[in-house]
């Protein structure tokens, strides 16, 4: 018997050949594998590693953050009652979260997330008067992290991951807690 005999009998017992797929013996005839497609979500890479206490910080401050140039507090109702006044005027940002470690504001409610939303004042600039001259002010916003439940504004849901601007007598709640956060300032 020859050689050429021998491989031919072989191919129908063992398939095509030792190693490659039956079904196309030399790749030749099959589909290309799908290509994957580019994806553009953040990644969260250029944060880098925002460590505080060495904890993974979920936020970084924008470029536009401005400490208030006027004192604003959250008086913090529980059934009704004020249970809590927390002035918001020393610095730009205040994380809220069940972790203590790195919450400026402590949430304790088991439904609010370790850093669920953050208070960040920013400067935004308006165009006002009959010329259209810009105007500065300082404003606040809150911004949620992806919390799994959720900040309201006003009973309304806020989108995770963007910014809300608050505005005087605004209630805010975190979570499925039943603390109330109204906003004031001084000038109220």
């Amino acid at each position: 018997m020859r050689y050429e005999q021998i491989n031919d009998d072989m191919k129908g017992t063992f398939g095509s050949s030792w190693g490659r797929n039956s079904r196309s013996p030399s790749g030749v005839g099959s589909p290309p594998p799908e290509k994957e497609m580019p994806n553009y979500e953040q990644s969260g890479a250029l944060m880098g590693d925002k460590l505080y206490k060495g904890v993974s910080l979920q936020y970084v401050e924008p470029p536009e953050s401005r400490k208030p140039d006027k004192s604003y507090r959250f008086y913090v109702f529980k059934d009704g009652d004020i249970a809590d006044t927390l002035t918001l005027d020393q610095r730009a940002t205040y994380l809220f979260g069940r972790d203590r470690t790195v919450a400026d504001v402590p949430l304790d409610h088991p439904s609010c997330s370790k850093q669920h939303a953050v208070l960040q004042y920013r400067l935004v600039v308006e165009e006002s008067g009959l010329l259209g001259e810009p105007e500065d002010r300082i404003a606040p916003f809150i911004y949620d992290l992806g919390s799994a439940n959720g900040t309201h504004l006003n009973g309304k849901k806020v989108p995770a991951r963007e910014y809300v601007e608050l505005k005087e007598k605004d209630m805010v709640t975190f979570g499925l807690s039943s603390r109330e956060y109204l906003l004031l300032s001084d000038e109220a």
